[in-house]
């Protein structure tokens, strides 16, 4: 009995949270001037990012603020040719069909706001920007400033004649090497952000404000490095087929640049195949700290 009582209340906490998951059409919001709806909010990264750190805000418009993602079961769009008829929401899984009505109106709403699952637009929650760590972590400021100039006691009798050309200047991102690097060079395909399932590495690659905003966060750092720019190389385990359906791994493509034309941009094997093979494509990301350089 208490395991059907159980089973019964998480499935109506389940149903509450996808009613709740919709954003309010008559809520708004006045900001700069003007009340906002939800949609106003979401257009303009800013004005997201002032106004959903408000509770109110979030609730009212969850899926504008990245709370949560569900794509409305009972909304369905007319097709171009109107003798079709209308479809809903998941007949946009095929890449070609999102291409062609994602972006368009239909029953005054846009098409991407009704099926944000199936349009990949789901919104993702706002971080909270990467602390700059002290010097130390976890210990405690000096209480009086250390000295300009501290004395060292030198180990070795200096040369008399010091050479006078300088060292080169260490680089500044990491280089990139084919040989396996010290950490594991690939992004988690499993990690997303917020528990928001569109929000994984390959996500945050294909904006470069995106990166520059999660690649601060220490979590993401680790488990996106390519993305993060951290290191690079081709994934030994993928393969890409072929028009003429033979399996060729990322040194087959590195071979002949009319094979990167042809297949680098293009998904191969359920894998935009840049990101499998980054090297190979000559797609490496710029290497991204964890936190802001505190240098002039």
């Amino acid at each position: 009995m208490k395991i059907l009582s159980f089973l019964i209340a998480t499935a109506l906490l389940c149903s509450s949270t996808v009613e709740a998951c919709f954003n309010d059409p008559a809520y708004t919001r006045y900001y700069a001037g003007m009340d906002r709806d939800c949609r106003n909010i979401r257009i303009d990264s800013f004005r997201r990012e002032q106004l959903c750190i408000i509770s109110e805000v979030k609730e009212n418009c969850p899926q504008t603020c990245g709370v949560c993602c569900v794509s409305d079961p009972d909304y369905s769009f007319k097709l171009k040719k109107k003798k079709l008829g209308e479809r809903n929401c998941q007949w946009l899984s095929k890449p070609e069909r999102r291409k062609t009505y994602c972006g368009r109106w239909s029953k005054n709403r846009m098409i991407r706001d009704a099926c944000p699952n199936e349009c990949n637009f789901c919104q993702v929650g706002l971080l909270p920007k990467a602390p700059t760590p002290s010097p130390i972590e976890g210990t405690k400021k000096p209480t009086t400033p250390p000295t300009k100039n501290p004395t060292v006691t030198p180990t070795k009798v200096p040369t008399k004649n010091p050479t006078t050309t300088p060292t080169k200047h260490p680089t500044v991102s990491p280089t990139f090497s084919s040989e396996s690097p010290t950490v594991d060079c690939a992004d988690d395909l499993d990690y997303f952000i917020l528990g928001n399932p569109i929000a994984t590495c390959s996500w945050i690659g294909k904006n470069e404000s995106r990166r520059k905003q999660y690649c601060s966060n220490p979590d993401t750092h680790r488990a996106c490095p390519q993305t993060c720019g951290l290191c690079c190389r081709d994934d030994p385990t993928y393969k890409i087929t072929t028009n003429i359906k033979t399996r060729k791994g990322c040194g087959w493509l590195k071979a002949e640049k009319i094979r990167q034309r042809r297949y680098c941009s293009e998904t191969n094997n359920g894998r935009l195949v840049k990101e499998a093979c980054p090297q190979a494509c000559d797609s490496c990301f710029k290497y991204l700290s964890v936190a802001p350089s505190t240098a002039p």
